[in-house]
């Protein structure tokens, strides 16, 4: 039988461009559907534009197509959790569904995989459409990201991948809530294979990714690989001691041994300051771990599931028969994805 792939698609507010981004990608696997046979996965994030409708009639239409509703806007990250549990495929593809990560890039990336690579990773050469601030701080981000951390991330990294199904097994089982992808699978290892890529414009919209999201993936992509910031942190008390030691004796001298009145008011307010503030930050820095381990024990699921939707083209479904296209209010939760009201 010939090898499944999955193509795992998370979408939010994106009813506009998927049609295209369907017809692209029914071109380029219907050229391959010799070697292959190809399961689509939307993920659908929450949205609350005409998405759920564009899939499900998009459903009837193509028999490869499978969709998965979450119960609300659970993340990008957290979309990719729940796409690579339900995938079925012997390797998963994962692209965005704006068209910036080029459907033609998947079988030269399938033909990396037949070659004995277990990871497919991609980098972006060019970003059209891409403003200066946002550029420059992407290239600073991926620039510090390997300093602070030690990982293989490269600058244009993105989450346009390919993954062989033993690696998606071991992410799925990874226990860790707060997931940073671009970090976490360089961190597993695998034989890995890069191609590049030139981003083009979005087929309709506005990004999804605000500067709020965009802080937030960063802040999980340096404290979820290292306790650097903790040193530093630890570093700027320690000489902070150190000055305010010496200072202290210098005082005493000058009080003690040469009677001087000393000024103070000034050295006084900016010592205040400065410590006020490094304590504020070193507390902002044991917060971020903190919230990361309360979040870490409460245990709640990453995603909670509203509706799946699954469609055949010959495969076969979980309990083995032909799928048809079924609708389930309360569907399959592989690992701490919950439906309402489950347990």
């Amino acid at each position: 039988m010939l090898p499944l792939v999955s193509i795992v698609v998370p979408a939010f507010n994106e009813a506009e461009g998927l049609p295209r981004l369907l017809a692209v990608l029914g071109n380029v696997l219907g050229a391959l559907e010799g070697r292959y046979r190809f399961e689509i996965l939307i993920v659908d994030d929450g949205s609350r534009d005409g998405t759920s409708e564009v899939v499900r009639a998009a459903c009837s239409r193509d028999r490869r197509l499978r969709y998965l509703k979450l119960a609300r806007n659970f993340g990008h990250q957290a979309a990719l959790t729940a796409g690579f549990e339900h995938a079925r495929g012997a390797c998963v593809v994962t692209l965005d569904a704006d068209l910036q990560h080029p459907p033609t890039l998947v079988p030269a990336m399938l033909e990396a995989w037949e070659g004995g690579a277990d990871v497919v990773d991609t980098r972006r050469r060019t970003s059209a459409g891409v403003g200066l601030f946002k550029g420059l701080t992407s290239r600073l981000f991926y620039r510090l990201l390997p300093l602070l951390t030690g990982l293989p991330v490269g600058e244009g990294a993105s989450d346009f991948r390919l993954l062989d199904r033993q690696v998606v097994e071991v992410l799925v089982r990874l226990p860790e809530r707060r997931r940073f992808y671009r970090g976490l699978v360089p961190w597993l290892g695998f034989d890995k294979v890069t191609l590049e890529f030139d981003a083009g414009e979005r087929s309709s919209g506005d990004t999804k990714y605000s500067l709020s999201k965009m802080l937030r993936l960063a802040a999980d992509g340096v404290f979820g690989f290292t306790e650097l910031p903790l040193r530093v942190a630890l570093f700027a008390g320690v000489v902070g001691m150190v000055f305010g030691g010496l200072y202290g004796v210098w005082v005493l001298y000058q009080t003690m041994v040469n009677h001087a009145t000393l000024p103070g008011w000034t050295s006084l307010l900016v010592t205040v300051i400065l410590f006020g503030s490094l304590n504020l930050f070193v507390l902002g820095i044991l917060g971020e771990y903190l919230g990361r381990i309360h979040e870490q024990a409460k245990g709640r699921p990453i995603y909670v599931v509203d509706r799946r939707e699954s469609v055949g083209a010959g495969l076969e479904s979980d309990d083995g028969r032909d799928a048809m296209c079924e609708v389930s209010r309360r569907a399959r939760a592989p690992r701490g994805a919950l439906a309402d009201g489950e347990r």
